[in-house]
């Protein structure tokens, strides 16, 4: 399989969030995964409150970066 051309590829550039936009999106994730805000989601993530084998937190936990 080849790699696409940029003038292949459809739609803008990609682009990195900033600190805000970040931290908004993985409180809107959490929200909608667990009904939580990311504040709520790291607070019990950070105290051991969360079962890891359940996807959505596995989910979450990945992204946590972007909560900080």
């Amino acid at each position: 399989m080849s790699a696409l051309a940029p003038e292949q590829l459809d739609g803008p550039a990609p682009r990195a969030l900033t600190g805000d936009e970040a931290r908004a999106e993985f409180d809107r994730r959490s929200r909608r995964l667990l009904g939580m805000s990311g504040v709520e989601f790291l607070r019990r993530w950070d105290a051991g409150e969360l079962d890891a084998d359940d996807d959505r937190v596995a989910e979450l936990a990945f992204l946590s970066p972007l909560g900080l």
